[in-house]
């Protein structure tokens, strides 16, 4: 089933355009098809994200998933993982040279609690 337009239709040409759209609804098949993925939030997201890593890929000059090496997903399975966790996504800005202080640091539950603190006047 073919989803988006042929690469030979002239898309400048309205009356192709309309002939073509026009000739895709008479599939009443094809129409709930696309009615169903477009109310899939996951059928969108694979949707958005194919193209992007194709283009990534090919500017990259690799292949696999999109993000594959720089990012990997992880079970928090207790308090202390979590914990050690949180500490590392705080202490990242350091690093990345986005802050110079853990008061300064954009973003972190550290910077949250010493904006509480000063609220209540504990600074």
């Amino acid at each position: 089933m073919m989803i988006y337009p042929l690469e030979s239709l002239n898309l400048a040409n309205d009356e192709a355009v309309a002939a073509w759209v026009e000739n895709e609804i008479q599939d009443t098949t094809r129409v709930q098809t696309l009615r169903e993925r477009l109310q899939n939030l996951s059928w969108f997201m694979k949707s958005l994200k194919e193209p992007l890593s194709r283009l990534a890929n090919q500017q990259d000059s690799c292949r696999g998933t999109f993000w594959e090496k720089r990012f990997k997903s992880i079970a928090i399975l207790n308090t202390e993982a979590l914990l050690t966790t949180r500490i590392y996504i705080d202490l990242n800005v350091f690093p990345a040279d986005l802050a110079e202080t853990p008061e300064t640091s954009p973003q972190t539950l550290v910077q949250r609690r010493v904006i509480h603190i000063q609220q209540q006047d504990q600074l």
